[in-house]
């Protein structure tokens, strides 16, 4: 179960041994905050729109899709929340629908920069302002919701799920990246997530 460790954004990534479940999916919100700044510090540098840049996009991109989306807010909402749902009070339950319908939001959000992205790709310049408002208003958001958890709901659950409870979601979260994601995606991101972070530094 363990995972190398890869630092991101200044945060290091350790071993998920022995770790509960909340612990692995708060380590995975520090490396989407990171990623989130490593898009706000190229929004702030008028960086050449070259293929370059456009590469690096794309991988960002592929990013909050697949390791934020698909990987990270999958295995809340197929496993955490349901589990919430099962041991949590109706305000619990209410929460976790707010932040369930959140993820679509995202969802909406990243699809904006890649559709800007598409644009910049056609020779569009002026699409990297679209980019930059999209991925603005994706950070602001997510930030938003990533506090909304690690500071409430994760509190919450800790003291809601049992530790059996906890264990269980660990192996599922393991099959999840195995099967679901792919043998060996949830390692690969991470290691985008640290060549971004490095190659777009302050």
């Amino acid at each position: 179960m363990s995972r190398r460790m890869y630092r991101v954004g200044g945060i290091a990534m350790f071993s998920r041994e022995k770790q509960k479940a909340l612990d692995i999916l708060e380590r995975e919100h520090q490396v989407i905050l990171g990623m989130l700044s490593v898009l706000d510090r190229i929004c702030s540098t008028g960086r050449p729109i070259d293929d370059e840049f456009l590469e690096d996009m794309e991988k960002i991109i592929a990013f909050f899709k697949e390791f934020a989306d698909r990987c990270h807010h999958g295995k809340e909402g197929a496993l955490l929340f349901p589990a919430l749902e099962v041991h949590g009070t109706e305000e619990v339950k209410l929460a976790v629908k707010e932040l369930s319908d959140q993820h679509v939001k995202g969802r909406k959000l990243v699809a904006q920069m890649k559709n800007a992205l598409e644009e910049m790709k056609k020779g569009n310049q002026a699409a990297l302002e679209g980019f930059c408002k999209s991925a603005k208003e994706y950070g602001d958001f997510l930030r938003g919701h990533i506090a909304a958890e690690d500071e409430d709901l994760f509190l919450t659950a800790r003291s809601l799920l049992p530790d059996l409870e906890q264990d269980r979601l660990v192996r599922e979260f393991e099959r999840v990246e195995h099967e679901e994601i792919g043998q060996g995606v949830h390692e690969r991101l991470h290691r985008v997530a640290h060549e971004m972070s490095e190659k777009y530094r302050d």
